[in-house]
């Protein structure tokens, strides 16, 4: 499969996975109440690249992590 093809399978197989990491983050968002800071947050991305200095930790980017990509067909 090239590189940046989404193919049905690897679609299929992705709606599948789970994201403990994004889980935990809008879990720690709403225990805090900040829903509305992040949804304001995300109308924002494009306009800048900031992440308030208070943000919780699990709504910061990791170091090296970048977007995910498709999993190599099998």
């Amino acid at each position: 499969m090239p590189a940046g093809t989404w193919t049905d399978e690897v679609l299929d197989r992705m709606r599948g996975t789970g994201d403990a990491a994004g889980d935990a983050a809008i879990s720690e968002t709403y225990e805090l109440g900040r829903q509305e800071e992040v949804r304001q947050a995300l109308r924002g991305f494009g306009k800048n690249s900031e992440v308030p200095a208070d943000a919780p930790a699990t709504d910061r980017p990791r170091p090296g992590a970048g977007p995910r990509s498709p999993a190599p067909a099998a």
